[in-house]
């Protein structure tokens, strides 16, 4: 039952099935977060706890000791927002933001004690690589008949401009979910693991890259590049990589390039104002981080307080938006103290990727350095996206738990193999 549950988690994640209450569409269009979202994650964690927390408590010897010190830097993020709250202007959207953060910090704790052996974390990957593979066919399948599909509770729709976002949002948030699984789905590749886990991360990985092109996504473009050269580098030095894998993978995607040439060239080179907008937001975080250089000027009240200085920044009215970085969003909006906070998070989650690679185990390695390096990848794209919706959030932090949890499964077989020499 509990992982019936977990998987349907882990399904609904990106396909986003969900209800937004007291949603205000003009904090919307600001970029703020906007209502307190009630999803199948919502109710199925409910469950989950219910049914766990005893053995949670009691820590019931099963697999790996969990080890929750990487929730650490999350939950004092978490307190320094909270805190925040006290000089929020809107203390509405404050609580929104605290409550998608407070249950995805749910969701963290949960799988990192959850999962505790090699089986478990297989289990996790093979149903975040069929949820790559659903949400790639209906992307593709968008493309194909030049319209939305799907029903009210779950769409797959293409914006005004033509590029797909499936049923996560926007392209970009699509984008962003895309490039945490494709090198992941390319370590299974490498493994020694039956022919039903190569299959679908072979589906997952043709499918993905095509669907990741169809976003048009400057930003997922670089974060998939980046997590990918990282992976391929580092996975080829130590032999478990053929290079011809990474030759053929480039070959792919150069054909799918050329095939997609027209939009792709056309998105890199006509900015439409896209990118340069971003400089003058830049310039209004600094004035807001001078002002307010402690705790910020509150959870998700960056729109709100973005009012009080138009009138002394370039900015063009037609866009008024949060900052479009997520490092230099969370400094605006929770201070100095929530930027360390979140970096002091980035860096102990991704130390433990790359202890899980260093541990060499033939499973748990390349799926650490895997996802450390997607996690890595997308860092970047964090660097010119606002990176807080809930598809955003959630399958990033559900990306960290899951590094924790290989760390944690690597660490303990380790230790079992010493005690045995």
């Amino acid at each position: 039952m509990r992982r019936l549950l977990l998987a349907i988690i882990l399904l609904e994640l990106p396909l986003q099935i969900d209800a937004n209450l007291f949603r205000d569409e003009l904090d919307a269009s600001h970029g703020a977060i906007s209502g307190i979202n009630v999803s199948l994650t919502t109710i199925c964690l409910i469950a989950l706890y219910a049914m766990s927390l005893p053995g949670m408590v009691v820590r019931a010897p099963r697999g790996a000791t969990p080890s929750l010190r990487a929730a650490i830097p999350l939950f004092v993020y978490l307190c320094v927002l909270v805190a925040s709250v006290v000089v929020a202007t809107d203390t509405k959207l404050a609580f929104f933001e605290i409550v998608l953060l407070f249950q995805t910090f749910l969701l963290f704790v949960y799988l990192v004690f959850w999962t505790r052996t090699k089986e478990d974390v297989l289990f996790v990957v093979g149903v975040l690589l069929l949820g790559v593979v659903i949400q790639g066919t209906l992307m593709m399948g968008v493309k194909a008949v030049g319209h939305d599909i799907g029903v009210s509770v779950v769409s797959a729709r293409v914006d005004e401009e033509g590029r797909i976002e499936g049923t996560l949002g926007s392209p970009n948030d699509a984008a962003a979910y895309l490039t945490l699984f494709l090198v992941p789905s390319l370590a299974v590749l490498t493994m020694p693991l039956p022919r039903r886990y190569k299959l679908m991360a072979a589906a997952a990985l043709v499918l993905g890259v095509l669907a990741l092109l169809l976003t048009l996504s400057r930003g997922g473009l670089l974060a998939f590049g980046i997590s990918c050269g990282v992976f391929c580098l580092l996975a080829c030095q130590r032999g478990r990589m053929s290079w011809r894998l990474p030759v053929a993978m480039a070959t792919i995607a150069l054909v799918a390039v050329l095939l997609n040439q027209e939009a792709l060239a056309a998105r890199f080179t006509d900015d439409d104002g896209s990118a340069s907008a971003r400089l003058p937001l830049a310039e209004l975080a600094a004035m807001m981080i001078s002002d307010h250089p402690l705790i910020g000027v509150g959870a998700n009240n960056c729109s709100v307080v973005s009012g009080d200085y138009v009138n002394t920044v370039e900015l063009r009215t037609a866009w008024l938006y949060v900052i479009h970085n997520k490092y230099l969003l969370v400094w605006v909006e929770s201070g100095i103290l929530g930027l360390a906070a979140y970096l002091w998070f980035l860096v102990a989650v991704l130390r433990r990727g790359w202890v899980a690679w260093q541990l060499d185990d033939r499973i748990l390695a390349p799926l650490g350095l895997a996802f450390a390096a997607a996690m890595f990848g997308q860092m970047f794209h964090m660097l010119v996206d606002v990176f807080h919706s809930r598809v955003q959030v959630q399958n990033f932090w559900l990306v960290a738990a899951l590094i924790v949890a290989i760390y944690n499964v690597s660490r303990d077989e380790a230790d079992d193999v010493g005690q045995l020499t």
